[in-house]
């Protein structure tokens, strides 16, 4: 059997119970980056979610420091931002010809900085399927003390997800951009 207690205090495992154990933690081991991304339960990261994380990222620290997360998470933010102060915008009219005027000035600006920022983000492979809940639920995940506190400890109990051998270390503008139906 397997003691999981200590010497002094011992608490012993059965024979099979204790393959079981240990099986589990071998599978652990060799489990795909994908997998372990969906198994944080970041907010906003589904499966298909993870699928491109992984393939973006080569590590759970490159991850949590993503330039790519942050720029898409910018954008987004500019996107939203610029629709709400649309000078044509009906859910929120402008109330006046300078607020017009002044949101036509505005929209513009945005519109440039959203051009910079996806520029940039195409330098980087490209963020179309990647969306403002995911790129800020993985930045917030990693910038919280429970983020923090697995990237510390994560490396210590030996387990280094691994890339599948189907995923490719390149970007896609979708999911489906290499299937075929």
């Amino acid at each position: 059997g397997l003691n999981i207690g200590s010497a002094a205090k011992p608490i012993l495992l059965g024979a099979l119970r204790a393959q079981t154990i240990l099986s589990a933690l071998d599978q652990a081991r060799r489990a795909s980056f994908e997998l372990w991304i969906k198994a944080l339960g970041i907010p906003g990261v589904g499966e298909a979610g993870a699928i491109v994380l992984a393939q973006r990222h080569a590590s759970f620290s490159e991850l949590a420091q993503s330039p790519l997360l942050a720029l898409v998470a910018r954008l987004r933010r500019t996107e939203e931002l610029r629709k709400k102060i649309s000078p044509r915008s009906r859910i929120n009219p402008p109330k006046s010809d300078e607020e017009t005027k002044a949101r036509t000035i505005q929209n513009e600006q945005l519109k440039e900085e959203g051009q910079k920022l996806s520029a940039e983000i195409e330098q980087l492979g490209g963020g179309k399927d990647i969306d403002l809940p995911m790129a800020e639920g993985v930045l917030a995940f990693f910038q919280s003390a429970a983020g923090r506190h697995f990237l510390e400890q994560f490396p210590l109990v030996g387990i280094t997800p691994q890339k599948d051998a189907g995923q490719k270390d390149r970007p896609s503008g979708s999911f489906f951009a290499d299937k075929s139906v």
